[in-house]
């Protein structure tokens, strides 16, 4: 049996419709704005980028060093005990990150003042993406914005940690 091609078009027009209409009919209708019948939409800021400053600004090793060599900023290494003891940044101090919180609330280990802004700087594990030092640090830092006790002070993360300081050739101790 041959078919015209008049007819064969006229079928495979009614085959597309009916399959549009499979599709369109096996598909949940779409809930306006995502949300629960009977509940209100929230608030949107429209996506705005917030026009609060960062709690913690996040450096490059350069502009560490600017913050180092205008003494107002105290450089905080968070590595390990003997990480710190084999090489820091010349003129930091060791605080072991698990020891942070412990420092700000009873002094021991001594905490740093109160006055000077912070910078915090960590080293990545082995294998670890550099960003890790980066978070850790950002992170360590929070602690002391959120105790209370540092209510004026910059609070500072070294971006890369302290490879990245090595590698621009700052002065490191052993």
């Amino acid at each position: 049996m041959a078919l015209s091609r008049k007819a064969l078009v006229t079928v495979a027009l009614a085959v597309l419709l009916l399959c549009a209409g499979c599709a369109e009919a096996g598909k949940k209708k779409a809930n306006p704005g995502g949300r629960k019948p009977g509940r209100k939409p929230k608030p949107s800021n429209g996506n705005k980028p917030s026009k609060r400053e960062p709690d913690v600004l996040t450096v490059t090793a350069a502009a560490a060093l600017g913050l180092l060599n205008a003494k107002n900023t105290t450089f905080l290494d968070i590595r390990p005990e003997a990480d710190y003891t084999a090489s820091h940044i010349a003129g930091a101090t060791s605080l072991p990150k698990n020891l942070v919180r412990q420092a700000i609330n009873t002094g021991k280990p001594k905490a740093p003042p109160a006055g000077k802004n912070i910078l915090c700087y960590s080293a990545p594990a082995a294998g670890a993406k550099p960003t890790t030092a980066t978070d850790e640090s950002i992170a360590t830092c929070l602690y002391f914005k959120t105790s209370g006790k540092y209510p004026d002070i910059q609070l500072y993360a070294l971006a890369g940690g302290f490879p990245s300081w090595k590698q621009a050739g700052y002065a490191v101790e052993p």
